[in-house]
Formats: structure tokens, C-alpha cells, sequence
């Protein structure tokens, strides 16, 4: 969608609402602005994003915008089963994610990660494995920096590599990752979900525009991916498993089986307690590999043994387990 011009209304003004109001401005649009939450809860970010946008209206939402625009953009925390949304809809307003918006506007490869448990932890090592390799990395989405603010940006990133949340991901349509991994799948968010069912579609959304040219990775040892994910567009590479290859740990040591081959690094220098962090590593390989890292981007700074402890070292204050 050529933006410029276009009357597109932000709801949820959070951190991905102010980078897609940022986006948006920048892209020539016409931006409106609305949120539940009063000024004085939103706090600093109403003063930044007042200059970005024609007009905003928080303390409840502004209704009669919804069906006044081109486009809505949605952030993760607004449920989209609110009745409001129901006017864009009846208006045949298209609503996207802030993700999805950022999509439209990223050239490089996408890698991204989402799952229960474990996904900002495997994003982190992810990006590491790639930065290690040559690969300028950004790293962000639902850990850190909004993928709207790369889509903003001129930094000259080489791929990215994206946290999805199930909020994030339940606006999407075009969102076409190179690669996608599912750390695993178990019941959350029935605040928001009427059950795990739709809770897992909205996980499985990471697929829907993926083919045959694209990576899929998924834990073999999970029972709700084994449920809910199958017969994707794409082919898989599991983890956790070493009869079916992909990745898995024998020995002391990360095995790694692809196209390429198969390598090995040994995991003596790896520093993430818990074997959930053991899973968490297994998908990063596999989904940096797809991405195109090295095995330089595994290698000890000497160079001698190999063991990726520069990258594991680096990682290992991120947290181990999310939502």
C-alpha cells in the first residue's frame, strides 16, 4: 500500500504504537492516534507522539475513526475481539499488526521466532550467531527495538531477526519470513483466547505466507506443535531429535544437519542453565543457519576448538522463558 496520503489510525499507543505513528509520518501518511488509557497513564510517550499525528484522542477510544479511514494499525496489546474493530470491518478497512505494517517496508530477510517459552532467548542468540558471522543483525520485534523503527531506518542491516508475540501475529496477512521457528506451544493468554486452539493459530500465523523456498523449524519433542502445526506450506527442520535430524545435542556437543551437512560444536563453553536453554539453542542454529551465519559464527575466538562461547557469553542475560 503506497501510504502517502492515507488517513491510518494507530490504536494502542505502547512502544509499537509510537514506532508505527513514527513510520507512518515519515511515509507521508495521514496519521490518527487513539487509546483506552488517559494521558497521564500513557505518560512521555503522548508528548512524543502528538507531533506525529493530526489528532489523538485517548481516555476511550475515538469510534467514528475507525470506519473514517484507509487503515488501522493495531498494537499487540488491544485485543482485536474488542466490538469497536467491528466498524472497520462492516467499512471494509483493512486492520493490520504493527508488524505487519513494518513488513511492507523491510527488504532484507526476516527471520523470525515466536513460541510459549524461550523465543527472546533464541532471537538473541540468534542475532549473535549472525552478527559472528559477518551478518550485520538487527534484533528486535517483541524484545527491545520495534520492527517499525527498522523499517524507518537507513542502517544498512543484512537480515533481521524477529520475536513475535500471538498478539503480534494475529493481524497478518503478507508477513513472509524466510525462515520461522516455533519454540513450542502450551496453554497461555486465556485472558485473551477462548481456548488453546485459537491461541495456536495465532501462532501458526508465522507460516502463512512461507513456501517451499522457506525454513520452517519446530520442536520435535513438543505435543502442541505436533498438534497444531502440521501440514505447513514449507519444509521443516526439527530440533530436539536426533532421528530426524536438524538439530539436536550427543556427546557434549551441538549437532547440527542440514543441506550443508553436518557440523559440531562443542557445548563447553555454553553458559544458559536448563535444558529449556538447550532447546532454545538448538532452534537459534538452525534458524541463523537458514539465515545464512557461518560456522565461523560458532567458532572460538582462538579459532581452535570450536564452541561459540563469544555468542553464548553474550546471551546469556537474556531471559530463558516469556510469552
Amino acid at each position: 500500500m503506497d501510504l502517502k496520503g492515507k488517513r491510518v489510525l494507530v490504536v494502542g499507543l505502547g512502544r509499537s504504537g509510537l514506532s508505527a505513528a513514527r513510520l507512518l509520518r515519515g511515509r507521508g501518511a495521514r496519521v490518527f492516534a487513539t487509546d483506552q488509557a488517559a494521558a497521564e497513564k500513557i505518560g512521555p510517550r503522548a508528548a512524543s507522539i502528538e507531533p506525529l499525528v493530526e489528532e489523538m484522542s485517548l481516555g476511550g477510544f475515538r469510534e467514528d475513526w475507525f470506519d473514517a479511514c484507509d487503515l488501522v494499525v493495531v498494537s499487540p496489546g488491544v485485543p482485536l475481539s474488542l466490538p469497536v474493530f467491528d466498524r472497520a470491518r462492516r467499512a471494509d478497512v483493512p486492520i493490520v499488526s504493527e508488524i505487519e505494517l513494518a513488513s511492507w517496508l523491510i527488504d532484507i530477510p526476516l527471520l523470525a521466532i515466536t513460541g510459549t517459552n524461550g523465543k527472546s532467548t533464541t532471537t538473541a542468540l540468534c542475532g549473535a550467531m549472525l552478527e559472528s558471522s559477518g551478518r550485520r543483525a538487527f534484533v528486535g520485534g517483541n524484545i527491545g527495538v520495534p520492527l517499525s523503527d527498522l523499517a524507518a531506518s537507513d542502517e544498512p542491516y543484512d537480515v533481521a531477526c524477529v520475536e513475535l508475540s500471538s498478539f503480534q501475529l494475529e493481524a497478518t496477512d503478507a508477513f513472509h519470513p524466510r525462515a520461522a521457528a516455533v519454540t513450542n506451544i502450551a496453554p497461555n493468554h486465556q485472558d485473551r483466547y477462548v481456548d488453546f486452539a485459537t491461541y495456536a493459530r495465532a501462532k501458526r500465523n508465522i507460516f502463512k505466507q512461507m513456501d517451499a523456498s522457506d525454513t520452517a523449524v519446530l520442536n520435535a519433542n513438543c505435543a502442541g506443535t505436533a498438534k497444531h502445526l502440521s501440514g505447513l506450506p514449507c519444509p521443516i527442520r526439527w530440533f530436539g531429535d536426533e532421528e530426524l535430524g536438524g538439530a539436536f545435542v550427543a556427546d557434549g556437543a551441538l549437532v547440527v544437519r542440514d543441506d550443508a551437512g553436518e557440523r559440531r560444536f562443542a557445548l563447553d563453553a555454553f553458559r544458559l542453565p536448563g535444558t529449556h536453554n538447550l532447546d532454545n539453542l538448538m532452534a537459534a542454529s538452525l534458524v541463523a543457519f537458514a539465515g545464512g551465519a557461518t560456522t565461523k559464527g560458532f567458532a572460538a575466538p582462538s579459532g581452535n576448538s570450536p564452541g561459540c562461547p563469544t555468542v553464548w557469553k553474550r546471551s546469556a542475560t537474556c531471559a530463558a522463558s516469556d510469552s
